[in-house]
Protein backbone atom coordinates (compact mmCIF):
# COMPACT_ATOMS: atom_id res chain seq x y z
CA UNK A 1 0.00 0.00 0.00
CA UNK A 2 1.43 3.57 -0.65
CA UNK A 3 1.93 3.99 3.33
CA UNK A 4 3.97 0.73 3.44
CA UNK A 5 5.92 2.11 0.48
CA UNK A 6 6.62 5.38 1.28
CA UNK A 7 7.68 3.90 4.53
CA UNK A 8 9.94 1.25 3.20
CA UNK A 9 11.44 3.97 1.06
CA UNK A 10 12.40 6.30 3.58
CA UNK A 11 13.78 3.88 6.36
CA UNK A 12 15.95 2.55 3.47
CA UNK A 13 17.15 6.31 2.67
CA UNK A 14 17.62 6.72 6.38
CA UNK A 15 19.61 3.85 6.07
CA UNK A 16 21.22 4.49 2.82
CA UNK A 17 20.15 1.34 1.58
CA UNK A 18 19.20 1.24 -1.77
CA UNK A 19 15.47 0.18 -2.34
CA UNK A 20 12.76 -1.74 -4.95
CA UNK A 21 9.28 -0.88 -4.31
CA UNK A 22 7.06 -3.22 -6.22
CA UNK A 23 3.48 -1.99 -7.14
CA UNK A 24 0.53 -2.43 -9.45
CA UNK A 25 0.62 -0.77 -12.55
CA UNK A 26 -2.88 0.54 -11.63
CA UNK A 27 -1.38 2.43 -7.98
CA UNK A 28 -2.08 6.25 -8.06
CA UNK A 29 0.27 8.56 -9.05
CA UNK A 30 0.50 10.45 -6.17
CA UNK A 31 1.83 6.68 -4.47
CA UNK A 32 4.23 6.37 -7.25
CA UNK A 33 6.15 9.61 -6.98
CA UNK A 34 5.61 9.73 -3.22
CA UNK A 35 7.81 6.96 -3.23
CA UNK A 36 10.00 8.14 -5.84
CA UNK A 37 11.13 10.78 -4.11
CA UNK A 38 12.33 8.88 -1.02
CA UNK A 39 14.91 7.32 -3.75
CA UNK A 40 13.19 3.78 -4.48
CA UNK A 41 13.58 2.85 -7.49
CA UNK A 42 9.67 1.55 -8.12
CA UNK A 43 8.47 -1.32 -10.81
CA UNK A 44 5.00 -1.74 -11.57
CA UNK A 45 3.77 -4.98 -12.45
CA UNK A 46 0.62 -6.84 -12.13
CA UNK A 47 -3.13 -5.79 -11.77
CA UNK A 48 -3.54 -6.07 -8.16
CA UNK A 49 -1.57 -6.54 -4.94
CA UNK A 50 -1.20 -10.44 -5.18
CA UNK A 51 0.37 -10.21 -8.46
CA UNK A 52 2.91 -7.49 -7.22
CA UNK A 53 3.27 -9.70 -4.14
CA UNK A 54 4.40 -12.28 -6.67
CA UNK A 55 6.79 -10.17 -8.11
CA UNK A 56 8.72 -8.63 -5.19
CA UNK A 57 9.08 -12.48 -3.99
CA UNK A 58 10.28 -13.34 -7.17
CA UNK A 59 13.21 -10.28 -7.35
CA UNK A 60 14.12 -11.36 -3.66
CA UNK A 61 14.92 -14.79 -4.79
CA UNK A 62 16.49 -14.21 -7.69
CA UNK A 63 18.74 -11.51 -6.48
CA UNK A 64 19.35 -12.83 -2.65
CA UNK A 65 16.96 -9.46 -1.38
CA UNK A 66 15.57 -9.11 2.01
CA UNK A 67 12.00 -9.19 1.05
CA UNK A 68 9.80 -6.76 3.38
CA UNK A 69 5.85 -7.38 3.36
CA UNK A 70 3.17 -4.47 3.63
CA UNK A 71 1.13 -7.06 6.22
CA UNK A 72 1.77 -11.01 6.25
CA UNK A 73 4.88 -10.46 8.51
CA UNK A 74 4.41 -10.34 12.64
CA UNK A 75 6.83 -7.66 12.73
CA UNK A 76 5.31 -5.02 10.29
CA UNK A 77 2.12 -6.19 11.94
CA UNK A 78 3.33 -5.35 15.55
CA UNK A 79 4.21 -2.35 14.22
CA UNK A 80 1.26 -1.29 12.86
CA UNK A 81 -0.90 -2.58 16.06
CA UNK A 82 0.84 0.27 17.95
CA UNK A 83 -1.93 2.80 16.84
CA UNK A 84 -3.94 0.80 19.80
CA UNK A 85 -1.80 2.41 22.16
CA UNK A 86 -1.92 5.61 20.67
CA UNK A 87 -6.21 5.51 20.61
CA UNK A 88 -5.86 4.28 24.42
CA UNK A 89 -3.84 7.08 25.04
CA UNK A 90 -6.09 9.72 24.05
CA UNK A 91 -9.25 7.95 24.69
CA UNK A 92 -8.71 5.23 27.41
CA UNK A 93 -12.66 4.38 27.53
CA UNK A 94 -12.82 3.90 23.99
CA UNK A 95 -15.70 0.93 23.15
CA UNK A 96 -15.30 0.39 19.77
CA UNK A 97 -12.16 0.72 17.47
CA UNK A 98 -13.30 0.42 13.12
CA UNK A 99 -10.46 -1.21 11.60
CA UNK A 100 -10.00 -1.48 7.51
CA UNK A 101 -9.05 -4.74 6.54
CA UNK A 102 -7.18 -5.42 3.21
CA UNK A 103 -4.31 -8.04 4.08
CA UNK A 104 -5.13 -8.22 7.25
CA UNK A 105 -1.64 -6.54 9.03
CA UNK A 106 -3.20 -3.34 10.39
CA UNK A 107 -6.13 -5.32 11.85
CA UNK A 108 -4.19 -8.08 13.34
CA UNK A 109 -1.82 -5.66 15.04
CA UNK A 110 -4.32 -3.18 16.16
CA UNK A 111 -6.93 -5.86 17.49
CA UNK A 112 -4.33 -7.95 19.09
CA UNK A 113 -2.94 -4.89 20.99
CA UNK A 114 -6.49 -3.70 21.82
CA UNK A 115 -7.38 -6.71 23.47
CA UNK A 116 -4.49 -6.92 25.70
CA UNK A 117 -5.42 -3.40 26.78
CA UNK A 118 -8.94 -3.69 26.89
CA UNK A 119 -10.75 -7.22 27.07
CA UNK A 120 -13.84 -6.29 26.28
CA UNK A 121 -12.98 -3.21 23.71
CA UNK A 122 -15.32 -4.16 20.31
CA UNK A 123 -12.62 -4.67 17.19
CA UNK A 124 -14.54 -4.22 13.89
CA UNK A 125 -13.30 -4.72 10.87
CA UNK A 126 -14.44 -3.03 7.34
CA UNK A 127 -13.57 -4.50 3.78
CA UNK A 128 -14.96 -3.22 0.41
CA UNK A 129 -17.84 -5.38 -1.49
CA UNK A 130 -15.81 -5.79 -4.20
CA UNK A 131 -12.97 -7.50 -2.55
CA UNK A 132 -13.84 -9.41 0.89
CA UNK A 133 -11.07 -11.60 0.91
CA UNK A 134 -10.60 -11.75 4.93
CA UNK A 135 -14.25 -11.71 5.41
CA UNK A 136 -13.99 -14.60 3.01
CA UNK A 137 -11.43 -16.84 4.99
CA UNK A 138 -12.98 -16.13 8.30
CA UNK A 139 -16.76 -17.64 7.07
CA UNK A 140 -14.21 -20.73 5.66
CA UNK A 141 -12.59 -20.71 8.74
CA UNK A 142 -9.02 -20.96 6.44
CA UNK A 143 -7.30 -18.72 4.23
CA UNK A 144 -9.13 -18.51 0.76
CA UNK A 145 -8.53 -16.47 -2.49
CA UNK A 146 -10.92 -14.45 -3.98
CA UNK A 147 -10.74 -14.92 -7.82
CA UNK A 148 -10.43 -11.28 -8.29
CA UNK A 149 -10.53 -7.81 -6.20
CA UNK A 150 -12.65 -5.08 -7.88
CA UNK A 151 -13.08 -1.94 -5.62
CA UNK A 152 -12.41 1.78 -5.94
CA UNK A 153 -10.35 1.36 -2.20
CA UNK A 154 -6.86 0.65 -4.24
CA UNK A 155 -5.21 0.35 -0.88
CA UNK A 156 -7.50 -2.89 0.44
CA UNK A 157 -7.80 -4.79 -2.69
CA UNK A 158 -5.92 -8.00 -1.70
CA UNK A 159 -7.40 -11.57 -3.51
CA UNK A 160 -5.38 -13.53 -0.68
CA UNK A 161 -5.31 -12.04 3.18
CA UNK A 162 -2.07 -12.89 5.17
CA UNK A 163 -1.97 -16.42 6.41
CA UNK A 164 0.55 -15.60 9.08
CA UNK A 165 -1.73 -12.78 10.30
CA UNK A 166 -4.78 -14.54 9.82
CA UNK A 167 -5.07 -16.36 13.64
CA UNK A 168 -4.69 -12.73 15.01
CA UNK A 169 -7.34 -11.70 13.23
CA UNK A 170 -9.76 -14.59 14.10
CA UNK A 171 -9.02 -14.04 17.45
CA UNK A 172 -9.06 -10.87 17.89
CA UNK A 173 -11.68 -9.29 15.45
CA UNK A 174 -15.22 -9.37 16.57
CA UNK A 175 -17.13 -8.72 13.50
CA UNK A 176 -16.67 -8.08 9.96
CA UNK A 177 -18.77 -5.56 7.43
CA UNK A 178 -18.30 -5.19 4.28
CA UNK A 179 -19.20 -1.93 2.06
CA UNK A 180 -20.44 -0.91 -1.50
CA UNK A 181 -18.33 1.43 -3.34
CA UNK A 182 -20.87 3.95 -3.60
CA UNK A 183 -21.02 4.63 0.13
CA UNK A 184 -17.30 5.36 -0.19
CA UNK A 185 -18.10 8.29 -2.49
CA UNK A 186 -20.63 9.79 -0.32
CA UNK A 187 -18.07 9.08 2.84
CA UNK A 188 -15.38 11.07 1.10
CA UNK A 189 -18.13 14.18 0.62
CA UNK A 190 -18.90 14.25 4.35
CA UNK A 191 -15.41 13.96 5.63
CA UNK A 192 -14.20 16.46 3.09
CA UNK A 193 -16.98 18.62 3.80
CA UNK A 194 -17.42 18.92 7.26
CA UNK A 195 -14.07 18.08 8.66
CA UNK A 196 -11.62 19.16 5.99
CA UNK A 197 -9.64 16.20 5.68
CA UNK A 198 -8.46 14.22 3.00
CA UNK A 199 -8.63 10.59 3.13
CA UNK A 200 -8.27 7.85 0.99
CA UNK A 201 -10.78 5.30 -0.27
CA UNK A 202 -9.21 2.61 2.05
CA UNK A 203 -9.31 4.90 5.42
CA UNK A 204 -12.95 5.60 4.38
CA UNK A 205 -14.16 2.31 5.14
CA UNK A 206 -14.47 3.22 8.75
CA UNK A 207 -16.26 6.19 8.09
CA UNK A 208 -18.91 4.86 5.94
CA UNK A 209 -19.05 2.02 8.07
CA UNK A 210 -20.20 4.11 11.04
CA UNK A 211 -24.19 4.29 9.32
CA UNK A 212 -24.42 0.49 9.16
CA UNK A 213 -23.49 0.08 13.39
CA UNK A 214 -25.89 1.13 16.37
CA UNK A 215 -23.33 2.65 18.77
CA UNK A 216 -25.38 5.58 20.66
CA UNK A 217 -23.54 6.67 23.40
CA UNK A 218 -20.48 4.32 23.09
CA UNK A 219 -16.80 5.94 22.45
CA UNK A 220 -16.51 4.88 18.34
CA UNK A 221 -13.01 5.54 16.91
CA UNK A 222 -12.79 4.90 12.94
CA UNK A 223 -9.10 4.53 12.07
CA UNK A 224 -8.57 6.35 8.82
CA UNK A 225 -5.37 4.14 7.49
CA UNK A 226 -4.01 7.21 4.86
CA UNK A 227 -4.54 9.72 2.39
CA UNK A 228 -2.78 8.95 -0.66
CA UNK A 229 -4.97 10.17 -3.40
CA UNK A 230 -4.56 12.21 -6.27
CA UNK A 231 -6.49 15.47 -7.53
CA UNK A 232 -7.99 13.40 -10.21
CA UNK A 233 -9.42 10.90 -7.91
CA UNK A 234 -10.36 13.72 -5.22
CA UNK A 235 -11.72 15.33 -8.18
CA UNK A 236 -13.87 12.28 -9.97
CA UNK A 237 -15.38 11.25 -6.28
CA UNK A 238 -16.36 15.31 -5.28
CA UNK A 239 -18.54 14.98 -8.93
CA UNK A 240 -20.28 11.63 -8.40
CA UNK A 241 -20.78 12.59 -4.64
CA UNK A 242 -22.80 15.53 -5.60
CA UNK A 243 -24.65 13.87 -8.27
CA UNK A 244 -25.50 11.00 -5.30
CA UNK A 245 -26.54 13.68 -2.59
CA UNK A 246 -28.86 15.75 -5.94
CA UNK A 247 -26.93 18.54 -5.44
CA UNK A 248 -26.08 18.32 -9.28
CA UNK A 249 -28.41 16.63 -12.02
CA UNK A 250 -28.99 17.05 -15.56
CA UNK A 251 -32.64 16.68 -17.34
CA UNK A 252 -33.37 16.55 -20.81
CA UNK A 253 -36.82 17.68 -22.78
CA UNK A 254 -38.20 18.23 -25.78
CA UNK A 255 -39.38 21.25 -26.77
CA UNK A 256 -41.16 22.98 -29.77
CA UNK A 257 -39.01 24.32 -32.21
CA UNK A 258 -40.03 28.11 -31.57
CA UNK A 259 -38.77 31.12 -30.47
CA UNK A 260 -39.06 31.69 -26.77
CA UNK A 261 -39.28 28.46 -25.30
CA UNK A 262 -35.32 27.88 -24.48
CA UNK A 263 -36.19 31.60 -22.25
CA UNK A 264 -39.45 29.98 -20.71
CA UNK A 265 -37.51 27.34 -18.96
CA UNK A 266 -34.97 29.23 -18.04
CA UNK A 267 -37.49 31.84 -16.23
CA UNK A 268 -39.15 28.30 -14.53
CA UNK A 269 -35.39 27.05 -13.47
CA UNK A 270 -34.91 30.78 -12.01
CA UNK A 271 -38.24 30.73 -10.76
CA UNK A 272 -37.41 27.11 -8.72
CA UNK A 273 -34.05 28.59 -7.80
CA UNK A 274 -31.85 26.17 -10.00
CA UNK A 275 -28.49 27.34 -11.31
CA UNK A 276 -27.32 26.19 -14.77
CA UNK A 277 -23.83 24.63 -15.27
CA UNK A 278 -24.68 23.49 -19.06
CA UNK A 279 -26.82 23.50 -21.50
CA UNK A 280 -27.21 21.52 -24.81
CA UNK A 281 -29.72 22.74 -27.45
CA UNK A 282 -29.92 19.99 -30.73
CA UNK A 283 -32.17 20.46 -33.29
CA UNK A 284 -31.09 17.23 -35.06
CA UNK A 285 -32.65 14.60 -32.26
CA UNK A 286 -36.03 14.68 -34.82
CA UNK A 287 -36.05 14.37 -38.47
CA UNK A 288 -38.98 17.11 -38.28
CA UNK A 289 -37.83 19.60 -36.27
CA UNK A 290 -41.39 20.69 -35.79
CA UNK A 291 -41.82 17.44 -33.59
CA UNK A 292 -39.70 19.49 -30.74
CA UNK A 293 -35.83 19.72 -30.55
CA UNK A 294 -34.28 18.47 -27.63
CA UNK A 295 -32.62 20.37 -24.23
CA UNK A 296 -30.33 18.78 -22.08
CA UNK A 297 -29.52 20.50 -18.91
CA UNK A 298 -27.12 20.22 -15.89
CA UNK A 299 -28.12 21.96 -12.89
CA UNK A 300 -26.56 22.53 -9.70
CA UNK A 301 -29.42 22.26 -6.84
CA UNK A 302 -29.52 22.18 -2.61
CA UNK A 303 -29.84 18.35 -2.68
CA UNK A 304 -32.56 15.69 -3.44
CA UNK A 305 -35.52 17.69 -2.14
CA UNK A 306 -35.00 20.48 -4.51
CA UNK A 307 -33.94 18.60 -7.10
CA UNK A 308 -36.90 17.02 -6.98
CA UNK A 309 -38.95 20.58 -6.76
CA UNK A 310 -37.51 21.90 -9.97
CA UNK A 311 -38.63 18.37 -11.99
CA UNK A 312 -42.02 18.89 -10.49
CA UNK A 313 -41.94 22.23 -11.67
CA UNK A 314 -41.07 21.67 -15.17
CA UNK A 315 -44.04 18.54 -15.04
CA UNK A 316 -46.89 20.85 -14.13
CA UNK A 317 -46.00 23.32 -16.68
CA UNK A 318 -46.45 20.71 -19.12
CA UNK A 319 -42.48 19.77 -19.95
CA UNK A 320 -42.15 16.37 -20.19
CA UNK A 321 -38.55 15.70 -18.35
CA UNK A 322 -36.20 12.84 -18.00
CA UNK A 323 -33.76 12.89 -15.22
CA UNK A 324 -30.32 11.93 -17.16
CA UNK A 325 -28.51 9.72 -15.00
CA UNK A 326 -24.53 8.87 -15.32
CA UNK A 327 -24.95 5.44 -16.10
CA UNK A 328 -27.28 6.17 -19.36
CA UNK A 329 -23.98 7.86 -21.27
CA UNK A 330 -22.38 4.35 -20.94
CA UNK A 331 -25.32 2.54 -22.47
CA UNK A 332 -23.92 2.65 -25.81
CA UNK A 333 -23.05 -0.30 -28.10
CA UNK A 334 -19.27 -1.83 -27.59
CA UNK A 335 -16.94 -1.19 -30.78
CA UNK A 336 -14.85 -4.09 -31.95
CA UNK A 337 -11.74 -2.39 -32.95
CA UNK A 338 -8.95 -4.00 -35.75
CA UNK A 339 -5.58 -4.52 -34.80
CA UNK A 340 -3.43 -1.19 -35.21
CA UNK A 341 -0.27 -1.58 -36.90
CA UNK A 342 3.10 -2.42 -34.68
CA UNK A 343 2.09 -6.07 -33.62
CA UNK A 344 -0.63 -4.80 -30.80
CA UNK A 345 -4.23 -5.92 -30.25
CA UNK A 346 -7.11 -4.56 -28.09
CA UNK A 347 -8.42 -7.43 -26.04
CA UNK A 348 -10.29 -6.79 -23.27
CA UNK A 349 -9.67 -3.46 -23.04
CA UNK A 350 -5.96 -3.89 -22.49
CA UNK A 351 -3.23 -3.46 -24.82
CA UNK A 352 -1.26 -6.42 -25.78
CA UNK A 353 1.77 -7.46 -27.83
CA UNK A 354 1.37 -10.43 -30.17
CA UNK A 355 4.67 -11.81 -30.40
CA UNK A 356 6.25 -11.08 -27.31
CA UNK A 357 5.39 -12.24 -23.69
CA UNK A 358 3.18 -10.26 -21.25
CA UNK A 359 4.95 -7.68 -19.57
CA UNK A 360 4.22 -5.53 -16.68
CA UNK A 361 0.92 -4.35 -16.68
CA UNK A 362 -0.98 -0.54 -15.48
CA UNK A 363 -2.95 -1.70 -12.10
CA UNK A 364 -3.29 -0.77 -8.39
CA UNK A 365 -3.91 -1.75 -4.87
CA UNK A 366 -0.99 -1.77 -3.13
CA UNK A 367 2.78 -2.06 -3.02
CA UNK A 368 5.84 -4.57 -1.86
CA UNK A 369 8.89 -3.64 -1.33
CA UNK A 370 12.05 -5.28 -1.05
CA UNK A 371 15.47 -3.64 0.46
CA UNK A 372 18.22 -4.36 -1.96
CA UNK A 373 22.06 -4.77 -1.77
CA UNK A 374 22.23 -4.17 -5.41
CA UNK A 375 21.49 -2.04 -8.00
CA UNK A 376 17.78 -2.07 -8.83
CA UNK A 377 16.11 -3.31 -12.30
CA UNK A 378 15.16 -0.70 -14.19
CA UNK A 379 12.33 -0.82 -16.61
CA UNK A 380 11.67 1.78 -19.51
CA UNK A 381 9.04 4.42 -19.41
CA UNK A 382 8.09 3.66 -22.69
CA UNK A 383 7.61 0.14 -21.78
CA UNK A 384 5.41 0.98 -18.64
CA UNK A 385 3.04 3.23 -20.82
CA UNK A 386 2.70 1.01 -23.56
CA UNK A 387 1.24 -1.64 -21.32
CA UNK A 388 -1.50 0.30 -19.58
CA UNK A 389 -4.81 -0.51 -19.73
CA UNK A 390 -7.31 1.10 -22.24
CA UNK A 391 -11.03 2.48 -20.82
CA UNK A 392 -12.99 -0.82 -20.94
CA UNK A 393 -14.44 -1.33 -24.49
CA UNK A 394 -18.09 -0.96 -23.57
CA UNK A 395 -17.75 3.02 -22.83
CA UNK A 396 -16.45 2.95 -26.86
CA UNK A 397 -19.41 4.27 -27.81
CA UNK A 398 -20.28 4.23 -31.93
CA UNK A 399 -19.47 7.62 -32.74
CA UNK A 400 -17.71 8.28 -36.21
CA UNK A 401 -14.18 10.17 -35.66
CA UNK A 402 -12.21 12.17 -38.26
CA UNK A 403 -9.20 10.83 -39.50
CA UNK A 404 -6.40 12.99 -40.99
CA UNK A 405 -6.65 12.87 -44.53
CA UNK A 406 -2.85 11.37 -44.73
CA UNK A 407 -3.99 8.57 -42.87
CA UNK A 408 -1.87 8.38 -39.60
CA UNK A 409 -2.27 11.16 -37.13
CA UNK A 410 0.62 13.79 -38.53
CA UNK A 411 2.22 14.76 -35.30
CA UNK A 412 1.81 18.71 -33.66
CA UNK A 413 3.62 21.64 -35.54
CA UNK A 414 4.47 23.67 -32.88
CA UNK A 415 7.08 25.98 -35.04
CA UNK A 416 5.23 27.02 -37.83
CA UNK A 417 2.86 30.26 -36.91
CA UNK A 418 -0.97 30.05 -36.93
CA UNK A 419 -0.36 26.10 -37.70
CA UNK A 420 -1.41 23.62 -34.64
CA UNK A 421 -1.26 20.31 -36.05
CA UNK A 422 -2.73 17.71 -38.64
CA UNK A 423 -5.40 18.93 -41.77
CA UNK A 424 -8.62 16.56 -41.34
CA UNK A 425 -11.00 15.83 -43.87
Amino acid sequence: AGNHAQGLAYAAQAAGVPATIVMPTTTPLVKVNNTKDYGANVILHGEVFDEAAEKATQLAQEEGLTYVPPFNDLQVATGQGTIAYEIFQDLPDVDVILIPIGGGGLAAGVSTLAKLLNPNVTVIGVEPEGAASMKASLEAGHVVTLPTANTIADGVAVKTPGDLVFPYVQKNVDHIITIPDAELVEAFLDVMEKHKMVVENSGLLTVAALKHLDFQGKNVVSVLSGGNMDVITMASLVQHGLIIRGRIFTFSVLLPDRPGELMRVSALLAKHNGNIIKLEHNQFVNINRQNGVELKVTLEAFGQDHKQEILNGLRSEGYSVHEVKTADFYNCPPIKLPPPAGGMSLSGGRLSEKRQAPGPSRADSGAVGAAWSAPGVRSTQFQEAARRPLPPPHILCAAPRRRPSEGRPAPLDTTTPGKRGPSYD
